[in-house]
C-alpha cells in the first residue's frame, strides 16, 4: 500500500491552502475531492474587505490576516503561473445618518487608519445622500482560477483523486488509517459545507448559509472599484461584474432560485438602472460556525482525524493564515488559538 503523511478531504480554498503549506514543508499528501457545484469555493466572488457590516466593524485579526493573505496569494501566483490576486478598493455608500455617525466615530480610531483612503469622507447632506467612504487593503481573489489551477497542479503530480469519499470507509489500524490502496498517518477534513455528511464532525455547531450570486454584463457601467450598497458590485473585466449576495439559512440545496435572482436584480436596478444583462446565476453554501470563527483541531476519540473548516463569509482572508496555523500545529507543536480550537465546543 502506498503511504502518505496526510489525506486531505476537499479541495476548496481551505484544502488547497493546507496542501500548499504542506508542500512548503516537504510533507507527502493525497487529496480526494469530488467537485460539488454548490461549494462556496466554486462560486464565491472572492472579495476580501477589512471593514464590514452596518457598524463598520474591523475584521477580526485584520492586522495579522490581511498581510499574510496577500503574501500567500502572491506566492501562489508564482507557484501556479496565474494571476489570481487583485487589490481593489471598496467604495461604500452610507445607508443613512446612523451609518454616517457610526463611521464618524470609527474613523477617529488609530486602529482603523491603515484601511482608510486619504479622500474618503465625502459627505453630501442634501436629501438622504450621506456620501461615500473608501476602504483600502481590500480586493478580490479569482477563486475559480485559483482552485482550478491548483487542481491541475495536483493532477499533474498524481496526488489528487476525483472520486466520492465516505468517512465510514476509513479503516483504523494501529497508528495508521487505511483507505482504498493507501495508508496515512492522519486524515484532515476540509469539506466546507459537506461536513453535514461527515460521520465524525457533523455534530459541530455549523450554521451554513446559502448565497446566490449573479454575473452580469453592463457595457455602460463605468466602475473600477468594488461598490457596496446593500449588495456588492465587483468589476472583473470585459464589461462583466459579479453581483451578490443573498443569505438563506434554511434552504441549503445547491440550486439557484428565482427569488434570489429577483432580489439581486431588483437591488441592482435601483443602483445602476436596468441596462444590464444577466450572464449567469449561481448558488453556493458557506460553511459558517455559530461563533463566526474557524474550526481547527482533532477529534476527541479518533485522534488522527482532523478538521480545517468554518471559514464562512471571510474565507478568502482567513484561510491562508489558519491553514498555515494548522500546519504549524501539526509539525511544530505550536498550540492552536483557543478561539479556533474545536475543543471550545467540547463538554
Amino acid at each position: 500500500m502506498k503511504k502518505f503523511d496526510y489525506l486531505i478531504v476537499g479541495q476548496g480554498i481551505a484544502g488547497s491552502l493546507l496542501a500548499y503549506f504542506l508542500v512548503k514543508r516537504n510533507k507527502s499528501f493525497l487529496v480526494v475531492d469530488e467537485v460539488h457545484t454548490g461549494s462556496a469555493s466554486r462560486i464565491a466572488a472572492g472579495i476580501f474587505n477589512p471593514i464590514t457590516g452596518r457598524r463598520f466593524v474591523k475584521t477580526w485579526m485584520a492586522d495579522e490576516i490581511f498581510p499574510f493573505a496577500e503574501e500567500t496569494y502572491r506566492e501562489l501566483e508564482l507557484f501556479l503561473g496565474k494571476k489570481v490576486f487583485h487589490q481593489m478598493n471598496v467604495i461604500r455608500k452610507f445607508g443613512g445618518q446612523a451609518e454616517y455617525r457610526e463611521w464618524e466615530l470609527k474613523c477617529t480610531l488609530p486602529s482603523y487608519q491603515a484601511y482608510l483612503e486619504d479622500t474618503l469622507a465625502k459627505k453630501n447632506t442634501s436629501g438622504d445622500d450621506f456620501g461615500l467612504v473608501e476602504i483600502k487593503n481590500s480586493g478580490w481573489l479569482d477563486v475559480q482560477t485559483f482552485t482550478d489551477s491548483f487542481r491541475s497542479r495536483l493532477l499533474e503530480e498524481k496526488i489528487l483523486l476525483e472520486t466520492e469519499f465516505d468517512g465510514l470507509d476509513l479503516v483504523f489500524e494501529n497508528e495508521n488509517i487505511l483507505w482504498k490502496d493507501f495508508t496515512f498517518s492522519k486524515v484532515i477534513f476540509c469539506e466546507g459545507y459537506r461536513v453535514l455528511d461527515n460521520p465524525f464532525f457533523k455534530q459541530l455547531p455549523f450554521t451554513h448559509a446559502k448565497g446566490e450570486i449573479l454575473t452580469i454584463r453592463a457595457k455602460k457601467l463605468k466602475l473600477e472599484k468594488i461598490l457596496s450598497k446593500g449588495i456588492f458590485i465587483l468589476p472583473i473585466g470585459n464589461h462583466l461584474f459579479k453581483v451578490g449576495s443573498t443569505y438563506d439559512w434554511n434552504d441549503l440545496d445547491e440550486k439557484p432560485t428565482e427569488q434570489g435572482k429577483k432580489e439581486l436584480a431588483e437591488k441592482l436596478e435601483k443602483i445602476i438602472g436596468n441596462k444590464f444583462e444577466i450572464v449567469s446565476h449561481r448558488a453556493g453554501i458557506r460553511p459558517t460556525v455559530i461563533d463566526r470563527r474557524p474550526i481547527l483541531g482533532f477529534h476527541p476519540v479518533f485522534s488522527n482525524l482532523g478538521i480545517l473548516n468554518g471559514m464562512g463569509t471571510k474565507g478568502i482572508s482567513l484561510a491562508p493564515f489558519f491553514a498555515n496555523h494548522f500546519v504549524e500545529f501539526l509539525l511544530d507543536n505550536k498550540p492552536l488559538m483557543p478561539e479556533v480550537d474545536l475543543r471550545r465546543f467540547m463538554k
